[in-house]
């Protein structure tokens, strides 16, 4: 089914191409890059690890993941960006080395204070918080972390700036991620407000409900709220986000939370460190990762399109034996 949608999608946008191409046979034909005019996106997050103590035997390099792309803007009100996100496997049994799917295929039109967003657009749910802890190439925001909701996903979104110190967006989208585009009636709907009051502080709240087509006994809407405060100096910057899911995956009465804390300081030009504690709890049938973790670690970019990162983490589940290990986190960004 994947690889359909990719069919369709390039099938569509070489349509598109040809048509335009075909509109005028007297002009002269344009290139890709003019009808387009854009940049290609290449990403690149790799790693190694290394455990201690009771997880001292796990230690491996890994290549997590690549974003290949293209990012297009006409100048006027239309851009838009096709990106493949090519991941190592994490399900039980494979024998696959990597696996791929759409990460993001939209297209945006823009007008003074109103942005549309239409196709697997990024998810409006933790962009703040994303931005916040900027440091997604060793560790994700912890609402993507933890499961509270995809950071892409198959609808629409838009969003106005009301004024300078306020911005609101909503979404209506398939509510499962981009990895799992497949159509029925379930969808998630979800509202946010940002709030500039005070220079350099940052608030948000951001409500969305996934509603179930067909109900049983035991069944309900789930309902997520997220609520995030941050400050920004140009030496350092500290914020925090809290995100609650109630009847996850629609059952009644099995809810989650989070909580995040996390602060970046500059200690000279290209090298920042950062801290950040997250606590984690669950009473939900999918998972018992209960627990807290705790990241330490150096930011360094000596190159523009270059990051490094010698970091430490520590988990810390509820019931059972920590575990830490230490991390050498590399992003390549171009």
């Amino acid at each position: 089914m994947k690889k359909i949608y990719i069919l369709l999608l390039l099938a569509t946008i070489c349509n598109g191409v040809s048509s335009l191409h075909a509109s005028d046979s007297k002009k002269t034909k344009k290139s890709f890059a003019e009808t387009f005019p854009g940049k290609p996106v290449l990403t690149l997050f790799a790693d190694y690890k290394q455990g201690f103590d009771n997880v001292s035997d796990k230690s491996k390099f890994e290549i997590k993941r690549a974003y290949i792309g293209y990012k297009f803007n006409n100048a006027s009100n239309w851009s838009g960006s096709i990106i493949f996100d090519i991941a190592a496997a994490d399900f039980n049994g494979s024998n696959l080395e990597f696996t791929s799917h759409l990460k993001n295929a939209y297209v945006t039109w823009s007008k003074n204070d109103l942005k549309i967003n239409i196709g697997v657009i990024k998810a409006n749910n933790f962009a703040v918080q994303e931005k916040a802890w900027g440091h997604r190439y060793v560790m994700k925001n912890s609402g993507d972390e933890y499961g509270f909701a995809p950071s892409a996903d198959l609808g629409f979104s838009a969003s106005y700036k009301f004024s300078e110190w306020l911005k609101g967006d909503v979404s209506v989208t398939n509510g499962k991620g981009n990895k799992k585009l497949r159509i029925n009636n379930n969808y998630r709907y979800g509202a946010g407000l940002t709030f500039n009051v005070i220079e350099d502080v940052t608030f948000r709240a951001y409500y969305d409900l996934y509603a179930k087509d067909i109900y049983g006994t035991n069944t309900a809407n789930q309902h997520t709220i997220s609520v995030f405060a941050g400050y920004k100096h140009s030496k350092f910057s500290i914020a925090g986000d809290y995100n609650h899911m109630f009847n996850t995956d629609f059952h009644k009465g099995d809810d989650m939370g989070g909580l995040s804390l996390y602060s970046t300081v500059k200690i000279i030009d290209k090298v920042n460190a950062f801290a950040r504690y997250d606590n984690f709890s669950t009473n939900t049938t999918s998972t018992d990762d209960n627990g807290s973790a705790i990241r330490l670690g150096v930011d360094y970019s000596p190159l523009k399109f270059l990051k490094i990162s010698p970091n430490v983490y520590n988990w810390n589940p509820t019931g059972s034996q920590a575990e830490t290990f230490v991390y050498l986190n590399l992003l390549i960004n171009f």
